[in-house]
């Protein structure tokens, strides 16, 4: 599993990432990872050849961490094969409000298991209480992702992101990891980077949340004000429909179009299946009424498309 391809995964949806972060700072981890929801610490391990991890093979991993669960960050294990009885207890614990919930909410057999977790972890040489290593249990987070499903999961990331060879771009973003190791990278240096790629361009409103709910509500309105006027016996088909579709997915084409004829003609039929293709297949997509548009605005570059 390429280390890269994980810490493209994190980089594409935080502010910071250390790379194969040094010293103690980077013990038992590949990289770190600054998040809304805080300090991430990533770690990812392809040994098929093993089976699923039993818990005395993550115990290296959990003794490692241990001073970035101490520091109050959070430890992500992603496993080729997973690790079932750690990922069944650290759901558990987070599950819980106190100690005590969480012990009455592991099985008979979790109750030794739980025992040797708290095994891993120390103090100064010294164990970490019960309270503590559930406290620890509740940080440390297991996904289980085969490397192919890893390598879709990055790749439809980047799809999201930009425009262009997705797998090109994964395999830059591998190489320029790979050229920062040790350093401190931003989401803006790695984006910017993938931008010198010929061929790559952001796509546009890419994590956007807020206006793309409001296009999708335009959408919404557009298509169901349009399919509440269908005649009962249905509307023809019509071939503009693939034609301005196809205009619209393009790479080189506008991003704005402007559907023009007279009065009956059908315009308003042909924009909502537009509409609806175009959703269905992820595109952030509008439509906007002409009739409320100023007389002058007769084109798509009138209406400020670039």
């Amino acid at each position: 599993m390429d280390r890269a391809e994980g810490g493209g995964v994190a980089a594409g949806a935080g502010d910071g990432d250390s790379s194969g972060t040094p010293g103690p700072a980077g013990a038992g981890i590949e990289f770190e990872l600054e998040a809304d929801d805080g300090t991430w610490c990533e770690q990812v391990k392809d040994v098929p050849s093993k089976g699923p991890w039993t818990l005395s093979a993550a115990g290296k991993i959990l003794e490692a961490v241990t001073g970035h669960l101490a520091g109050g960050k959070k430890v992500r294990l992603v496993l080729s094969t997973g690790a079932p009885e750690l990922h069944d207890l650290s759901k558990r614990a987070r599950g819980a409000d106190t100690l005590a919930e969480f012990e009455g909410m592991i099985t008979k057999a979790q109750i030794p298991q739980f025992v040797q977790v708290l095994e891993n972890w120390s103090d100064n040489g010294m164990p970490v209480d019960r309270e503590v290593g559930w406290r620890y249990l509740q940080a440390v987070h297991v996904e289980h992702i085969p490397p192919e499903a890893l390598r879709r999961l990055v790749v439809s990331e980047y799809e999201l992101l930009f425009v262009g060879d997705p797998e090109v771009i994964v395999r830059q973003l591998s190489g320029y990891l790979d050229e920062h190791l040790h350093q401190r990278l931003t989401g803006s240096q790695i984006r910017s980077h993938l931008l010198t790629v010929p061929g790559v361009r952001p796509r546009l409103l890419a994590g956007d949340t807020g206006t793309l709910t409001a296009l999708a509500g335009t959408v919404e309105r557009f298509v169901r004000r349009v399919r509440r006027d269908k005649p009962a016996f249905g509307m023809a088909a019509r071939p503009h429909v693939e034609q301005l579709y196809e205009r619209l997915v393009a790479e080189d084409g506008p991003q704005m179009v402007v559907c023009e004829g007279s009065a009956g003609l059908g315009k308003s039929a042909v924009v909502t299946d537009v509409l609806v293709r175009l959703t269905e297949q992820g595109w952030p997509a509008a439509a906007v009424r002409m009739d409320g548009a100023d007389a002058s605005v007769q084109t798509a570059k009138d209406l400020g498309s670039g």
